[in-house]
């Protein structure tokens, strides 16, 4: 089955099951060739991505440009870059289109989520009392989808791929999705139970107001603003792979639950490659089982692992590279030992880990630029005695960037011994604190993106 739709490629106004198949959704002209991270975004403002071309048609529709000053914005990527290019050419506004308090005609949060002063108000008609979040078993009256479409934005479609009000499932089959919007939306929840996906989209990959449940299948999130998002997040098993502008996996959809984010990751291979953090989560952390790989942020306003209260590591192998401003490492309540390891500046150096009878267990080649990496493996023990080599080269296979199997050729090592569960190190030998001047011990709370 191919669609292409100007709007939702498929929705549900109550629940939606699919299996088997294959799917092929193009919806909304498909995801743009540049998303907007949160670093292009004026400062105070959250939520999705920037449209950069109808920020630059307002400005050129309500201001007297000179024709050289709008073929420079007409090319223009970023915020910052439409500032640089005004103040370079001596040009003044009073405000900026896309700053807080005024957004420009026709630009509005992903799904047409305009709410008060501008601000994004919860999708797709769910608006309770003060603005917030009503469950769909919760709604005050038989509203439809497409009646609330149009309320909340006359004039921007939903654009999502599958879309569902209440329950979506996706048991099996082979899905395509390219949307402008997220590529799979739910109102409420969201399981996968198979299948392989391969998804493409302007905002979120996958995005449930509620929970999310993956128990199986191959996803690949080819490109998108944040990769998977909902307020509990659930990962069972499945290969998922991930690459986003933001945060790759984000618990905390602010869902008028009870609960204000949690994720828990129970098996399941997964790799995140994100500019903004890895893994975000509102509250909590729990991980049992599975492997993940986190490639995360190069600039020093995100980190690898962010997350509020706690995140607690009983099984698994976790990989956590990225900036050191805001680096964080599990809790120290864990009962699987971590080790924090800082660089002296960025590096694209591979690492590898040995016990002190020179057994591998394991190496990892980053794909772009970290400070700060997080390793944690069933392997580790504390009051044991390992290696950790830098500017290592290993004879084995890696499988994204994880060695698990290798013979090293060459590196420099660094003995220490792992006394407890979360063990903070450095070029120069174990450190007794967590080195927050550094980045280490975490962040102030904050709400994920």
């Amino acid at each position: 089955m191919t669609i292409e739709a100007e709007s939702d490629a498929i929705q549900s106004i109550a629940s939606l099951y699919v299996e088997e198949g294959n799917y092929t959704l193009t919806s909304g002209g498909g995801a743009p060739e540049t998303i907007s991270s949160t670093n292009d975004q004026p400062m105070g403002q959250v939520g999705g991505p920037l449209n950069i071309e109808i920020i630059v048609t307002q400005l050129i529709e309500a201001n007297d440009l000179d024709d050289d000053v709008k073929e420079q914005l007409l090319v223009a990527e970023s915020i910052d870059e439409i500032r640089t290019i005004l103040e370079e050419n001596g040009e003044s506004l009073t405000t900026m289109p896309g700053d807080r308090g005024e957004r420009p005609e026709g630009m509005t949060p992903p799904g047409g989520m305009e709410g008060e002063n501008g601000q994004m108000a919860p999708p797709d008609g769910m608006q309770g009392e003060n603005g917030q979040m009503t469950p769909p078993n919760e709604m005050e009256d038989d509203t439809t989808d497409d009646e609330t479409m149009d309320e909340t934005s006359d004039d921007t479609p939903s654009t999502k791929g599958l879309k569902a009000e209440n329950t979506l499932v996706i048991a099996s089959g082979t899905f395509t999705i390219n949307s402008l919007d997220d590529a799979i939306h739910s109102n409420n929840e969201i399981q996968i139970d198979g299948g392989t996906v391969v998804l493409s989209s302007g905002d979120d990959g996958i995005h449930a107001d509620n929970v999310l449940t993956i128990n199986a299948g191959e996803l690949t999130v080819e490109k998108s603003y944040e990769g998977i998002e909902a307020n509990i997040v659930t990962i069972h098993d499945g290969s998922l792979n991930i690459t986003s502008t933001d945060d790759g996996m984000n618990a905390g959809t602010g869902a008028s639950n009870g609960e204000t984010g949690y994720l828990a990751i129970h098996g399941g291979d997964i790799t995140i490659d994100a500019s903004g953090d890895g893994i975000d989560s509102n509250t909590t952390v729990d991980m049992t089982g599975g492997t993940v790989i986190v490639n995360g942020p190069v600039d020093g306003g995100n980190g690898a692992l962010d997350y509020d209260e706690t995140f607690t590591i009983s099984g698994g192998t976790l990989i956590a590279a990225g900036s050191s401003a805001m680096a964080q490492g599990p809790s120290d309540t864990s009962s699987q030992p971590s080790i924090v390891y800082q660089f002296d500046q960025s590096t694209t150096e591979a690492i590898a880990l040995t016990d002190d009878s020179g057994q591998f267990i394991l190496g990892f080649t980053p794909t772009k630029s970290y400070q700060t990496i997080v390793v944690s493996s069933p392997l580790l023990q504390t009051d044991t005695t390992f290696t950790w080599h830098t500017a290592v080269e290993v004879d084995g296979e890696a499988v994204n960037g994880l060695i698990t199997e290798g013979v090293i050729t060459t590196s420099t090592e660094l003995d220490f011994t792992l006394t407890d569960t979360l063990t903070y190190l450095t070029p120069s030998g174990v450190s007794s604190t967590p080195l927050t001047e550094s980045g280490f011990g975490g962040r102030p709370n904050r709400p994920a993106k």
